[in-house]
């Protein structure tokens, strides 16, 4: 039977094992995130191989510091940002017009499956 558990944190320290989670969703916070990197290798640690990461954030956007707001990408960069801690980037496409990016679907690659 499926199991499905939801945490509200800061990515700095799940409390979760590692391998634990099937999906991490991540909607519209990596621009408020000041240590993105910290993030991002939590989030690779406590899903489970073959495990997914969708997300979205926004490429060029209005400031809007709720709480903070710290970031803005270039495709490339972002694509930089989600691989660095050992995803792999399945699709990365443009909604909402050239001002928002949407990173659809990262995954932890092969070797980690």
């Amino acid at each position: 039977m499926a199991r499905t558990m939801y945490l509200s944190a800061m990515m700095a320290s799940l409390a979760a094992a590692d391998a634990t989670f099937d999906m991490v969703p991540s909607f519209q916070v990596l621009e408020h995130v000041w240590d993105l990197a910290t993030h991002l290798t939590e989030a690779h640690r406590v899903l489970r191989p073959g495990g997914w990461l969708p997300l979205s954030t926004h490429g060029a956007w209005f400031y809007h510091p709720h709480p903070g707001d710290y970031r803005r990408w270039t495709g490339e960069g972002l694509r930089r940002e989600i691989e660095a801690p050992g995803f792999g980037l399945l699709e990365m496409r443009p909604v909402v017009g050239p001002l928002a990016w949407e990173r659809g679907d990262a995954l932890l690659p092969p070797a980690c499956r």
